[in-house]
Parts: structure tokens; sequence; C-alpha cells
């Protein structure tokens, strides 16, 4: 091909001539780069960004919070009495929560981004991708509105491990 990249026109109106590049394509490294940039050179290939591709990493981690967790730490009054703790840690509840370094922790989506995720969802991706995980947790793999953010998830925690971030809720 006389072009790197995907050939396609611009939407807009003067449908311009554009080449779509995939850095993941290439191995990053300083040779590399030159090289695409005197090959995009040649190809009278412009862009306005960088040559890397944007990484956006997200992660999902889980926290405890319990009733009585610091029962251990209590001060001491005279003679080292201290008052009396329960036993057990008490009634407790489990955040699951999606961050990125980007993002944060837990991004709220607002109402007008809401109503966007679930046009597309009713009208683009209406069934979950792994149907049978879909069926085990919902019991549908047709794809239902949202109602609030779905980053951030508070649940009790010791109802047999249910609203856990397991593979089939993640996918």
């Amino acid at each position: 091909p006389t072009k790197a990249g995907y050939n396609y026109n611009s939407l807009d109106e003067a449908k311009t001539e554009m080449v779509e590049v995939h850095a993941r394509h290439f191995k990053d490294d300083e040779d590399t780069r030159k090289t695409l940039h005197e090959s995009m050179r040649e190809n009278d290939i412009h862009f306005g960004q960088s040559v890397r591709s944007p990484l956006l990493i997200f992660g999902q981690d889980e926290a405890i919070y319990r009733q009585y967790l610091m029962t251990l730490k209590v001060w001491s009054g005279r003679g080292g009495k201290q008052p009396q703790r329960p036993k057990d840690q008490g009634q407790g509840f489990m955040i699951s929560a999606i961050k990125s370094r980007d993002f944060g922790f837990g991004y709220v989506l607002s109402a007008e981004q809401l109503a966007k995720v679930n046009e597309f969802r009713r009208t683009q991706r209406q069934e979950y991708s792994d149907t049978d995980a879909a069926m085990k947790v919902l019991g549908t793999c047709l794809k239902k509105d949202l109602e609030r953010s779905p980053f951030v998830i508070m649940f009790d925690y010791g109802n047999s491990a249910e609203g856990y971030w397991t593979y089939d809720r993640m996918v």
C-alpha cells in the first residue's frame, strides 16, 4: 500500500481524507517512532495528536466496612480498665468500585451521560457479550436501563457473596 494505516473519509461536510494509524501495532521505541514519522511524511499523512495511542487503565477493588472493626483500639482508664466490647465484628457492608488514574474512584455519570449510555445500550448493544454469565446473574441476556452510575456498588457482603464482582458480573 502507498499509505500506512486504514483509509477513510471524515464525517464532516468536507469529507476530508483520513488515515487511521494504530500505534499499538508498532513496537514502542524511538527507532520505530522515527520510522513511522518518516513514513507518514513520505505518504503525506498528517496528524494532530501523538503517535502514541492513549492508554486508560481501569481497576476494580473492594473494601469491607464493619461496625466494630476498631474494637481492639480503645482507651484504657485508670487501673487499665476498658469498656466492654462486642465479641463479633458487627454489621458490615462492602463497597465494590471501578477506579482509574484518569477518572479517579467511582466515576459518577451525570443524568445526561446516563441517558446516552442507556440509549446506546437500547439501540446498539442490547445483549451482554457473555450470555451464559448474564443468564446466571440476571436471568436474562438483554440489558436493562441503568438506574444509576454503575461504578460504585454497596452491598451486604454476608449473603452468600451476592453482589461480589466475579467474572460473571464483570463481563
